[in-house]
């Protein structure tokens, strides 16, 4: 079987990975291989894997922003959510605390 799936190009991962799935060996040897679709994003032809790799993203956030609506370009140069620096304040029950004014609740 093997030697039927490279006259097909498949690899032998390839081969192994769709038995292991529970395809049929006759299937995971003739089933052509998919060709992944190509994007053209200023000026710059590649896949989602490529264009993902090339800018650090990971690929399922441009997935997602894919089925949320979001165009290929603006999913690739969506800057990602702000992450505030400035630590969080206290609330007024650890002011207290730390000022010594805490009192216990009476019961």
């Amino acid at each position: 079987m093997r030697e039927a799936a490279a006259a097909h190009g498949i690899s032998d991962s390839l081969w192994s990975a769709r038995v292991n799935r529970g395809w049929a060996p006759a299937r995971a040897v003739t089933q052509p291989v998919q060709k992944a679709k190509l994007y053209t994003v200023n000026g710059i032809t590649a896949s989602r894997a490529l264009h993902a790799k090339r800018l650090s993203i990971e690929p399922q956030t441009i997935a997602k922003r894919l089925l949320r609506g979001f165009s290929m370009r603006v999913a690739l140069t969506q800057l990602p959510p702000r992450v505030s620096t400035r630590p969080k304040r206290a609330g007024r029950a650890a002011r207290n605390l730390e000022a010594g004014k805490w009192r216990p609740p009476v019961d």
